[in-house]
């Protein structure tokens, strides 16, 4: 049996609503995962999109960040629907 994509059924830009929050909340990967029960490299793997969040950790990280996970889900779509920000340019002269 072949082993499944982790990554396949994730929901975009759902790391992107997890790590907002958690930044928002001043919280370190290892103090969220303590909160929530995990182990921080489970929720880093799901902010940088390499893990699609099972239902439970899902709940798990909305309760620990103090929102429901239709909250994130919404996050989630906004960020996803956001265009990335352009790269910085310089505005010096050249010389």
């Amino acid at each position: 049996m072949a082993q499944a994509d982790s990554t396949r059924d994730s929901i975009p830009g759902f790391g992107a609503a997890v790590r907002s929050r958690r930044g928002g909340a001043g919280l370190s990967l290892a103090a969220l995962g303590e909160k929530a029960g995990v182990h921080f490299t489970a929720i880093s793997k799901v902010e940088r999109g390499q893990r699609a969040p099972s239902l439970r950790l899902a709940a798990d990280l909305a309760s620990a960040l103090g929102v429901s996970v239709d909250v994130l889900l919404l996050d989630a779509a906004r960020l996803a629907a956001s265009p990335a920000s352009p790269p910085a340019r310089k505005t010096g002269r050249a010389k």
